[in-house]
């Protein structure tokens, strides 16, 4: 499955759906409010990302969770070691965009293979082998029968509480807000 892309959907976006609907839905996952994080390699130094800075506040957050926390450490750079880029979600009561998070802490929200762009599907299988192995969790992987794009886009307009659903087809990767 390669992915080419991430399309916010939400509703301000004026988005139609019907080139959409049919796509096979892979997975869909909790879109937590937060600050996308990835790791990056650069000589013997890994260093934290948000989405155009090293330097912003939740870059220098994700790090430091990185330098001190040896279950993130080591999934990171395993997953680097083996061309792997996990995506993770850093929220934060000091990063609140609109929910609140009580604690500070990097969810899993995706995992992509360099060297052929695919996502990877999120099974029971895998998040347990982290989870157990590194103590790193992810983002709520929710049920792809109860959540299809047209259960979604009604929900969407109601919802309260929730950001959205990050949500892996076939072809593309979708962010849908509420």
């Amino acid at each position: 499955m390669l992915v080419k892309s991430l399309k916010l959907i939400s509703r301000q976006s004026g988005t139609t759906f019907p080139e959409i609907k049919n796509e096979k839905i892979i997975s869909v996952a909790d879109k937590r409010d937060g600050s996308m994080i990835t790791f990056v390699d650069i000589g013997d130094k890994v260093y934290a990302k948000s989405k155009f800075s090293f330097q912003s506040e939740q870059a220098l957050t994700a790090q430091k969770i990185y330098d001190t926390n040896p279950g993130i450490k080591r999934y990171v750079d395993e997953c680097l070691k083996y061309e792997v880029q996990p995506f993770f979600e850093l929220t934060s009561p000091m990063n609140q965009i609109v929910l609140h998070y009580p604690v500070t802490e990097l969810k899993v929200i995706q995992v992509r293979d360099l060297r052929n762009g695919e996502y990877q599907e999120m099974s029971e299988t895998y998040r347990y082998y982290v989870e157990s192995k590194f103590n790193v969790y992810f983002a709520e992987q929710l049920d792809v029968e109860t959540y299809t794009f047209d259960y979604m886009m009604k929900e969407r307009e109601t919802r309260e509480g929730i950001e959205g659903w990050v949500v892996t087809t076939n072809k593309w990767m979708y962010k849908i807000k509420c």
